[in-house]
């Protein structure tokens, strides 16, 4: 007995020792916003990310004082990195890469910075845009599966819909208008309605670098099959386009890889876009910047015309005026 509570002071006092040595580094953290201080190097970094991410602070001195009232729970938070990392938001060595490296191992000295995407780590909410007795329309939050893998769209809506059911798809960080039908009949009935083409989708995006044209057609084909995406530029902000794009094909990622394949990436790209980005800002996206705008579709039952809008998240938002020099964007730098 004396052995084992020997082992268990020694290893309470560790994890003691390393809370503490995390606190006096974060103390030393600087504010960019105001370009002071060095940048300094920790091993420790995924770990004080997801701190960062679950508490929403809004500056360092709050993560400081945070840790300093919650020191006693640090280690429920182990582990939890995981999602940070495959979820593109880690950046190794200043390369402008967005890079998914979750099985890499973090070495010593190794210079990381990244982002802090307040939603990746808040229960998800989702806001219904329509309803009827037949199917409703809800605006998809980022960091979230729409179907198949919990918790995901359909199950967190089927605590309050029995039957409820996703017709179509979108991207785990995508957000924006997504179609639920309240039953296997109305689900089938829109089923047809894809295969014909008849729902027209568009969506809010930023790419990186300018395009040059300020409206054009990609065609190239995806996986052998058909794939067609129409673009407008809607503004430029520096090397940013701000893109309203509509796609009568539905290819899985189309949006994403067709613009990386014109060398103008989804901004926050990180799967398909391997090489560096036009501007440092790029690194700092809360997330791919995809937004599914608008739904225009005739109503599988009733016969009339459906036309939803999707406001975009704050995420989104505030990204977009960081970019306009309109808010300043806090940037953790370790």
């Amino acid at each position: 007995r004396d052995k084992l509570a020997q082992k268990r002071s020694r290893k309470g006092y560790a994890k003691q020792a390393e809370s503490n040595k995390l606190l006096g580094l974060l103390s030393k953290v600087p504010d960019h916003r105001k370009g002071q201080g060095k940048r300094h190097k920790l091993e420790h970094i995924l770990y004080l990310s997801v701190l960062a991410g679950l508490m929403g602070a809004t500056d360092y001195k709050q993560i400081a004082i945070w840790i300093d009232k919650h020191i006693q729970k640090l280690q429920s938070y182990f582990g939890r990195e995981k999602g940070f990392i495959q979820e593109g938001d880690v950046n190794l060595h200043y390369e402008f890469i967005k890079e998914l490296f979750y099985k890499k191992q973090l070495k010593p000295k190794s210079i990381v910075r990244f982002t802090i995407p307040d939603l990746l780590f808040k229960r998800p909410e989702i806001e219904i845009l329509f309803e009827d007795e037949y199917l409703l329309v809800v605006n998809k939050p980022p960091f979230i599966n729409s179907n198949r893998n919990a918790p995901d769209v359909e199950t967190i809506l089927r605590k309050r819909f029995k039957n409820a059911c996703v017709v179509h798809r979108l991207d785990k960080q995508t957000t924006g208008a997504l179609i639920v039908a309240k039953s296997k009949e109305v689900f089938e009935l829109f089923i047809e309605n894809f295969r014909r083409r008849e729902i027209k989708k568009s969506y809010l995006v930023l790419t990186a670098g300018n395009l040059g044209k300020k409206s054009g057609k990609i065609t190239t084909p995806i996986d052998g099959k058909e794939a067609i995406s129409f673009y407008r530029v809607v503004k430029q902000t520096g090397k940013t386009d701000f893109l309203r794009v509509e796609i009568p094909t539905g290819r899985k990622h189309q949006i994403r890889r067709h613009f990386a394949f014109l060398s103008h990436p989804v901004v926050g790209e990180f799967i398909y876009w391997k090489r560096k980005f036009p501007e440092e800002t790029h690194l700092f996206a809360p997330r791919i910047m995809l937004h599914a705008e608008k739904l225009v579709f005739k109503h599988p039952v009733k016969g009339k015309k459906i036309e939803i809008k999707a406001p975009l998240f704050e995420d989104f938002k505030n990204y977009i005026e960081y970019l306009e020099g309109k808010r300043a964007l806090q940037i953790l730098t370790l």
